[in-house]
């Protein structure tokens, strides 16, 4: 078996291949690392010089980038897939519509999500600090501000 018939291997099923869609996959799952890794590096040195304030913020959008990142390779990674790119393309072409089933039936859950979103950007509390809630007898500091919750 000669180097090219390896390389057209599958070429039924992706566009590239098997073995070109596996080291494009590897590239894109790389570059999603390497982002996301240069994004802590700049977090790190963001709280270094700003403290609690840009702790809470930059965990917040960076769960967010996350899922963002990982999202976008796992579609380019999909799409490579002749099975799956008319799917894709029917998702991305109905997709105002399921975003507007899904908010109505979670509109507490968007409304948390939204309250996390005004809780990183005005920072009303951040992490490390100390909460009371005296009319439930409640005393405690603040681990980790989320997109839904805070611990």
């Amino acid at each position: 078996m000669s180097i090219q018939e390896i390389l057209e291997l599958g070429t039924t099923m992706t566009e590239m291949g098997f073995v070109l869609t596996a080291l494009y996959a590897l590239l894109l799952w790389i570059i999603a690392r390497i982002v996301l890794k240069a994004y802590r590096r700049m977090c790190q040195r963001a709280i270094e010089k700003k403290g609690k304030t840009a702790a809470t913020t930059t965990v917040f959008f960076g769960s967010i980038l996350k899922v963002l990142v990982y999202g976008l390779a796992l579609y380019l990674i999909l799409t490579q897939f002749t099975a799956f790119r008319s799917l894709g393309n029917l998702v991305l072409g109905t997709s105002s519509v399921l975003g507007v089933a899904v908010a109505l039936a979670a509109q507490d859950s968007m409304a948390n999500l939204v309250g996390g979103i005004f809780l990183s950007l005005y920072q009303p509390f951040r992490v490390h600090d100390l909460i009371s809630l005296p009319d439930k007898n409640i005393t405690g500091r603040i681990k980790e501000i989320g997109m839904r919750h805070t611990v």
